[in-house]
């Protein structure tokens, strides 16, 4: 008895130093993976190439004067420009993100060689069918279809989990999956691009379903009848 509890006494620390080694060895490999996803959302954003119908969220510090900050949302027009308070028209469509940021930088450097400037594009994407709050959102690069559901409030009840259409550039594609796991990794691998409308339709009721609902009509059809028939008798 005394040995088995000494066993387990002893046995006890080395559980949990095991278990913190485990741990901690777990935590770098989680920081690294959040790194490299924020890493490959910016590199989505300066690599995005900004067309008319777009909006810039645009943020200058220091300019005009070293303690203004200029900022807002501005939407870049079917001319290819954005108009910027004070500085004017900005020629940004077919231009990526971070070319814009170094042509805004450098028109500004006469004025104010210390302005710092962050540019972020967003574009807008359509979702509709059985969501929660369907509408049209705004998203940036590097988003996917996984988060315009999530934006739109999820799935209603009614809901097809194992597919969802895509219309992009005029071409319908269905993106599909045998549950609805699979479809959410599958979502979730789908980057957004501007002009995107998602459609989630309603699942289709399997044939049982629809014979039991037409059985239960035909019998109510039938009983009221016999009633109707017997009042009148």
């Amino acid at each position: 008895m005394t040995d088995k509890l000494g066993k387990v006494a002893t046995s006890g620390p080395g559980v949990i130093a095991t278990f913190l080694a485990f741990i901690c060895f777990l935590l770098p490999g989680a920081a690294a993976g959040q790194v490299a996803t924020d890493r490959s959302a910016a590199q989505a954003v300066v690599n995005y190439v900004v067309q008319p119908g777009d909006v810039l969220a645009v943020l200058i510090w220091g300019w005009p004067a070293q303690t203004d900050k200029l900022e807002g949302r501005f939407p870049v027009e079917a001319n290819g420009r954005v108009y910027l308070p004070v500085v004017g028209a900005v020629d940004v469509a077919g231009k990526t993100t971070e070319r814009v940021q170094a042509d805004l930088r450098q028109r500004l450097a006469s004025e104010q060689s210390q302005a710092v400037i962050a540019i972020e594009p967003l574009f807008a994407v359509a979702v509709n069918g059985e969501v929660r709050l369907p509408s049209v959102y705004d998203f940036r690069p590097g988003q996917t279809v996984f988060d315009a559901v999530s934006r739109s409030g999820g799935y209603t009840q009614e809901a097809d989990r194992e597919k969802i259409l895509l219309v992009r550039d005029g071409n319908a594609q269905t993106l599909t999956a045998s549950g609805s796991s699979e479809l959410a990794a599958l979502l979730a691998q789908t980057p957004l691009r501007s002009g995107d409308r998602l459609m989630v339709h309603a699942r289709r009721r399997s044939n049982i379903t629809t014979y039991l609902t037409i059985l239960q009509t035909a019998i109510a059809a039938v009983t009221l009848y016999t009633i109707l028939n017997d009042d009148n008798q």
